[in-house]
């Protein structure tokens, strides 16, 4: 049986893992951003008024794929879709606690992540090593999608600066 103790830790765990998470997951954001930026040849206040127009990550993936369709480069292709694939797993994470409501559940006294996305599941179990797991994954996408933008900028002899503007 989990303690009050110990709940308020992984409570806390837990909050410090999606304020993680979420900036993971801006960052690859902001990589998609730029590498959209790049391949549409698209100034600044243009790029940032057509990317930013949804928040959407399937809008901002239709917008790069069909970019690439125009441009018709399969090396970049190919590395405009890990970039793409990494913000998605960061994204997923972030999704994973940003969505949930914790609970303490049971006889046991267990801290649970409800997600209202998945009505009727029990929900899962907030461990230590599942918050950890998930900041893992996190953490290798977006150094997946800042590897793919610098080959990127590399390919097409640029710096591989990261604007917002």
């Amino acid at each position: 049986m989990a303690t009050t103790q110990e709940n308020t830790a992984l409570i806390d765990h837990h909050l410090s893992m999606v304020g993680k998470l979420i900036v993971n997951a801006a960052n690859c954001d902001l990589l998609m951003y730029n590498a959209f930026r790049i391949i549409s040849g698209c100034e600044g206040g243009i790029a940032n008024a057509i990317y930013f127009s949804s928040e959407s990550f399937n809008a901002k993936k239709s917008f790069i794929i069909r970019i690439l369709k125009v441009n018709d480069d399969p090396i970049e292709r190919e590395i405009l879709e890990r970039i793409i694939s990494a913000t998605k797993t960061a994204n997923n994470q972030r999704n994973e606690l940003s969505h949930s409501l914790l609970q303490v559940t049971g006889e046991e006294n267990k801290l649970r992540g409800l997600n209202a996305r998945r009505q009727g599941q029990l929900g899962t179990p907030m461990t230590g090593p599942f918050l950890d797991g998930l900041l893992k994954l996190s953490c290798q996408a977006h150094i997946a999608a800042l590897v793919a933008y610098q080959e990127l900028c590399l390919k097409r002899g640029i710096p591989p600066s990261i604007n917002h503007e």
